[in-house]
C-alpha cells in the first residue's frame, strides 16, 4: 500500500480548520505580520509545528524564507517533510518537546519570529530569542504579538 502523504496533511487542515474557529485568517495575518516585521528576508520558527501548516505558508508566501519547523510527534514531521519534499518547500522539520525545559539548547539559530498556531503555551524554559513572537489559542481569539 502506498501512502499519500498529501492526503494526510489535507485531513490534518481539515480537523483543524473544523477545531480552531477563522483558522486560515489567524495563521494568514499571523505570518503576515511576522513577515512585514522582518528586515532582511525571513527567518522563522515554528514550534508545535505538527505537519507544517504555518511553515508551509510562510515558504508559499515568502519563497526566500528560512523556516525551522519543530514538534515531538514523529508521524506529523514526516508527513510534513514528505509534503514539504513534494512541493520543493524548503522547511527543515526538527524533531523537538518544547514542553522540557533544555528543547532550545539544540538550538545555534536566531529567528526573525517564532510563529505557533496553537502550541505557544507549551515551552518550558526559555523561548528562542528573536524580535517577534506571534500565536493564537484556539481556545478563545486571544492573540499574543510580541516584539522584543
Amino acid at each position: 500500500m502506498q501512502i499519500v502523504w498529501q492526503e494526510w496533511f489535507n485531513r490534518w487542515e481539515a480537523m483543524q480548520d473544523a477545531y480552531v474557529p477563522e483558522r486560515q485568517f489567524r495563521v494568514n495575518l499571523m505570518f503576515e505580520i511576522a513577515i512585514e516585521q522582518s528586515e532582511t528576508e525571513l527567518k522563522a520558527l515554528d514550534l508545535g509545528c505538527g505537519p507544517g501548516s504555518v511553515a508551509l505558508r510562510v515558504v508559499a508566501r515568502c519563497p526566500k524564507a528560512t523556516v525551522v519547523a519543530v514538534d515531538s510527534n514523529d508521524i506529523l514531521l514526516e508527513i510534513g517533510r514528505r509534503v514539504s519534499n513534494h512541493r520543493h518547500a524548503p522547511v527543515e522539520f526538527r524533531l523537538a518537546d518544547i514542553r522540557c525545559s533544555s528543547w532550545w539548547d539544540n538550538f545555534e539559530d536566531q529567528f526573525d519570529a517564532v510563529l505557533s498556531a496553537t502550541a505557544l503555551h507549551w515551552p518550558r524554559g526559555a523561548v528562542p530569542p528573536t524580535g517577534l513572537q506571534a500565536h493564537h489559542e484556539c481556545s478563545s481569539t486571544r492573540w499574543l504579538v510580541r516584539q522584543l
